[in-house]
């Protein structure tokens, strides 16, 4: 009977190192000598499983200056991490078959994997009209007119007309005329006319004409529009000053001069 294998990304330092100076190697079998089967960090080789994970489990982040590993396992070998909100797996052992950057790393997972609907770390992904694309951490989603967009932390998802947009923390979402967007703490949201864009703590929410902003504290709003001479008007303002409160989504006045709550 054939053993059936998956494949798990994972990250180490440029010296293929990871916690405690376990030392990776450049290609074929790896394995460790502590493990145990226990859901818990530690006793096993740690990744994501396809590619889909936290990124926060990992140290080695760093899309382009820490090096990224896809290692062929066992699927009976993986071991799913639960503690601390999980995010990864775990293994005994495994072979590795690529070591390179995020965007290389991917690329080849896409080879051996089928992550087409998966949002995976680092996936640059992108649809047309009334398509759905999904990204996962530092990822890259982009759908046409309708579409919606998905990425994760340090994401940037972009959707068209009457699209949808959402990116996670430090991310950029941006959607078209009548769009949504939504961005996480430090992040940046814009959505066309009509659009209603939101951010978290830190973010900026930028909308058109007859927009809708929100964002967290200490976030700032931007409401952007175009008068009938042709002039373009700007009205920001940041929350906790300017009599704006946080996560309250605002408009413009009348005449342009004022936020008003919706």
């Amino acid at each position: 009977m054939t053993k059936s294998h998956v494949h798990v990304l994972r990250s180490c330092t440029n010296k293929l190192t990871s916690k405690g100076g376990f030392q990776w190697p450049e290609s074929g079998m790896v394995g460790c000598k502590d493990w145990n089967s226990n859901p818990v960090c530690g006793g096993g080789l740690h990744g994501w499983l396809r590619g889909v994970g936290n990124l926060s489990a990992s140290p080695y982040t760093d899309p382009a200056n820490h090096k990224w590993l896809v290692v062929r396992v066992l699927e009976s070998d993986i071991v799913w991490v639960t503690e601390n909100g999980g995010g990864k797996v775990k293994f005994p052992q495994g072979k590795v078959v690529f070591v390179g950057n995020l965007k290389e790393a991917v690329e080849k997972l896409a080879t051996l994997e089928d992550i087409v609907n998966l949002p995976v770390i680092g996936k640059i992904h992108h649809t047309g009209k009334h398509g759905k694309s999904i990204s996962g951490d530092y990822g890259h989603s982009t759908s046409g007119d309708t579409g919606k967009s998905t990425s994760g932390d340090y994401g940037k998802s972009t959707s068209g007309y009457c699209g949808k947009s959402t990116s996670g923390d430090y991310g950029q979402s941006t959607s078209g005329y009548r769009g949504h967007s939504t961005s996480g703490d430090y992040g940046q949201s814009t959505s066309g006319d009509y659009g209603q864009s939101i951010s978290g703590y830190r973010g900026q929410s930028i909308s058109g004409d007859r927009g809708q902003v929100k964002a967290g504290m200490e976030g700032l709003l931007i409401l952007r529009a175009q008068s009938l001479g042709g002039k373009q008007l700007l009205l920001s303002g940041q929350i906790g000053k300017d009599a704006l409160k946080p996560n309250v989504f605002y408009t413009s006045s009348k005449d342009f001069k004022s936020f008003k709550e919706v």
